[in-house]
């Protein structure tokens, strides 16, 4: 289950962290699955979706959080003001690569909810 996240349109300077689980790694005795090693990671990518647009798919950089290291499997995007600019429902995963690895491989994050909502200030600002 995904989490809901209340954002304004035209959303600027908000920290989005993302967990990368290795879905196919052994869970822990309390059912948690590993986190993925982002330190050899080849390209990091977060990916907007408007729900009822299947069509409307955003893509930006996401980089290794600035608190933790690759081996926290944590992912940060800030917010630029110009990839959320409809109300209504988003989703957004992270998507990991690894070219480097034989076959080539890929980690998503959970799908996080965002209710995009109206907001008084200009956008421009």
């Amino acid at each position: 289950m995904g989490c809901l996240l209340v954002l304004p349109v035209f959303d600027k300077g908000t920290s989005l962290e993302f967990t990368v689980r290795d879905c196919g790694g052994t869970p822990d005795a309390e059912g948690v699955l590993p986190l993925v090693d982002l330190t050899d990671a080849t390209t990091i990518t977060v990916v907007f979706r408007k729900s009822d647009d299947a069509e409307t798919v955003i893509t930006r950089t996401g980089v290794i959080h600035e608190d933790y290291t690759g081996p926290d499997g944590i992912v940060q995007y800030i917010t630029e003001g110009t990839e959320i600019d409809t109300i209504g429902m988003w989703k957004a995963e992270v998507v990991v690569g690894f070219a480097n690895m034989t076959p080539p491989a890929e980690h998503t994050s959970t799908e996080v909810d965002i209710d995009v909502v109206a907001t008084l200030r200009n956008p421009a600002e």
